[in-house]
């Protein structure tokens, strides 16, 4: 089992990576509707802000790491470690399971 410490870190790190997500793909969206309407110049502005996500996304990774490291399946997925949760943090990480895989 995961315990409520650890449960909470977690539901910590998936709120902020949801998010992250979020705003990653409202990046390449806008982006993707300035390649469809020709606007090319815009494409150099995006590509210091993909850099900073990059390098964000590599951070998100070592802390993925770092929390799956202190749990009994060190290389399990989020969705194989979502029954070691236990009563309410199991559901606030469904759900947030859920909406990381919606994104």
């Amino acid at each position: 089992m995961i315990d409520s410490a650890l449960a909470k870190e977690f539901i910590a790190y998936f709120k902020k990576l949801t998010d992250f997500y979020k705003k990653f793909f409202s990046l390449e969206s806008e982006k993707y509707n300035d390649v469809k309407s020709g606007n090319f110049k815009a494409l150099d502005g995006y590509i210091k802000k993909e850099q900073a996500y990059i390098l964000k996304a590599k951070g998100f990774e070592a802390e993925r790491k770092r929390l799956m490291g202190r749990t009994e399946k060190p290389a399990a997925t989020f969705k194989e470690i979502l029954p070691l949760f236990e009563g309410g943090e199991r559901e606030s990480a469904q759900a947030l399971y859920g909406e990381l895989s919606g994104v």
